[in-house]
């Protein structure tokens, strides 16, 4: 059974030394098996360059990954790589879509993202990403026990 103390541990450095290679290597076991946290942790090392090479189209497939089950850090920084065209393609319909699941979810900054980002959408736009939020409904995860 993985332990998340270890986890923990290791990233942030609670009796042992900092070790980010062991972090990913930790994390990667647990998301692998659909823990949304390990996903959205793993992502940011991807994301970060922490453990493992930079690569930020990894990042968002484990941001969604743990995006699909409701994790609201994950739907933030997935939203924000939309916006950016970071690891994915320029998409603010898309980006909007993540940052609305986010505001719905209770995270405060999203909304004035959210703000931001409409200055830069056309209404049916905006119409479309509000739609994909109102039918969204998370994933459960599949293998986690």
């Amino acid at each position: 059974m993985l332990r998340s103390t270890s986890v923990s541990c290791t990233l942030k450095a609670r009796g042992v030394p900092r070790n980010f290679t062991e972090a990913v290597k930790w994390y990667r076991k647990a998301a692998e098996r659909d823990y949304a946290a390990a996903q959205h942790n793993l992502a940011v090392l991807y994301d970060d360059g922490q453990g493992v090479s930079k690569n930020r189209l990894e990042a968002a497939k484990w941001y969604r990954k743990a995006a699909d089950q409701g994790y609201t850090n994950s739907q933030v920084n997935l939203g924000t790589m939309y916006a950016n065209g970071q690891g994915v393609p320029r998409n603010h319909v898309t980006a909007y879509f993540w940052w609305s699941l986010a505001a719905a979810n209770g995270y405060k900054q999203a909304a004035g993202f959210l703000k931001t980002l409409e200055k830069r959408m056309i209404p049916a736009q905006i119409a479309e990403a509000r739609e994909m939020a109102a039918k969204w409904r998370p994933k459960k995860a599949t293998s986690a026990k």
